[in-house]
Order: structure tokens, then C-alpha cells, then sequence
């Protein structure tokens, strides 16, 4: 499955796009994750996309060549992954992978008013590559109109603590046993007897 967008909510740098990432693809495999782009001929093209189990960050503009970098991490492990693309201007360009920066883009490509599509899930060319359809599971896919510093990046990438539920058994009992001896004056004795036992577990 993907989903195609119309742009209009960003029209030039700085946007940031987030999305959490759960994959087990071929070790080859190039595909798409998250792109804005113009879907006439991709000439224009801001992306996140895996390959060979990396992800990696790619941007290409009419003046301009494709351009990528690689984040040197590996994900391709079934497990889920939280993805950070920060676009803060024609030379400065960040990707983060669970919250740590892992590649940064200097090079000079600078914001394309072609842009006009928001592709999730494959390449965003009208006419796409069949080879670049994602396989596997994404979440949670943000686009911010301004540039998502660290330590917001690092919150988004911390899934939420489980908030304890407590469970409480029924009320201890207290049991008694008298033991007598044959003449008077004999012992008693009581045994506090615990039952329950109150517990929290995560819902």
C-alpha cells in the first residue's frame, strides 16, 4: 500500500518528516519510504528511503544531481525503527535513526518549487519504479513545517513508558488455632495466614 498527498503545506526548507519503520527486506533492496517530490518525471525530490538495510537520506533538484547519504545503520532486523529527516536548508541536511544523528548532507541543493506531492511508500513519480514500493510496516508519519531539534527528535524516538495498573487480590485473612493441653491453663496461640499479594503489571 502507499499514499499520495498534495504539498501545498510545504512550499521551501526548513520541514522535517518522521516516521517509524518495522522491515525485513531483501539485502539489495532500494526502496522508498517518505518523499516529497513532483510526480511529473521526479525531476525534483526530497527523500527518506533503505537500502541495503540502511536508511539514508537523498535529495536531487532540477539544478542539481541526486544526491544521498547513507546512514550506516542497519534495520532490516523485523523490530521497529524511528526515522528523522530534517531539511533545514540547501546545505544543511540531517537524518537521524532512533533518535541519533547518523548522516548529515552539506552539499548545495536548494528547494524546488516542482515540489507538489507527498508520497509515502514508494518513489513519488506519477509513473513509479515498481522495485521502490516499501515492503513492511510504517507508523506514525509526521511532517513538520519548521526544524525538529535533538532533543524533540530523541522524544519522538523514545516509545511511552507503560503506566502500572495495580491489581489487588481480596483482603488478607487472619486464621486462628488454639492449641490446649489436658490441664488448665493451657496455650494459645494465633498464625497470621497472608493470602493476597498486590501486584502492578503494565497495561
Amino acid at each position: 500500500d502507499y499514499a499520495v498527498v498534495n504539498s501545498d503545506m510545504i512550499e521551501n526548507y526548513p520541514f522535517t518528516i518522521t516516521v517509524w519503520v518495522r522491515t525485513v527486506l531483501p539485502d539489495t533492496a532500494n526502496r522508498r519510504i517518505v518523499e516529497l517530490a513532483t510526480r511529473e518525471g521526479q525531476s525534483s525530490a526530497y527523500s527518506i528511503f533503505i537500502s541495503y538495510g540502511d536508511p539514508c537520506l537523498g535529495a536531487v533538484s532540477p539544478t542539481t544531481p541526486w544526491i544521498s547519504k547513507s546512514s550506516l545503520v542497519n534495520i532490516n532486523n523485523g523490530q521497529w525503527h524511528h526515522l528523522a529527516a530534517v531539511f533545514s536548508g540547501a546545505t544543511d541536511k540531517q537524518l537521524y535513526v532512533d533518535g541519533v544523528l547518523r548522516a548529515t548532507m552539506t552539499e548545495d541543493i536548494p528547494f524546488s518549487t516542482e515540489v507538489n506531492s507527498i508520497t509515502v511508500g514508494r518513489d513519488g513519480d506519477s509513473n513509479p519504479n515498481p522495485d521502490r514500493y516499501f515492503q513492511g510496516d510504517l507508523d506514525d508519519v509526521r511532517l513538520y513545517g519548521r526544524i525538529l531539534s535533538a532533543a524533540e527528535i530523541r522524544a519522538l524516538a523514545t516509545p511511552p513508558t507503560p503506566i502500572p495498573t495495580a491489581t489487588r487480590t481480596p483482603t488478607p485473612t487472619r486464621t486462628s488455632t488454639a492449641t490446649r493441653s489436658p490441664s488448665p491453663g493451657g496455650t494459645y496461640t494465633s498464625t497470621w495466614v497472608p493470602t493476597s499479594t498486590l501486584t502492578a503489571t503494565p497495561s
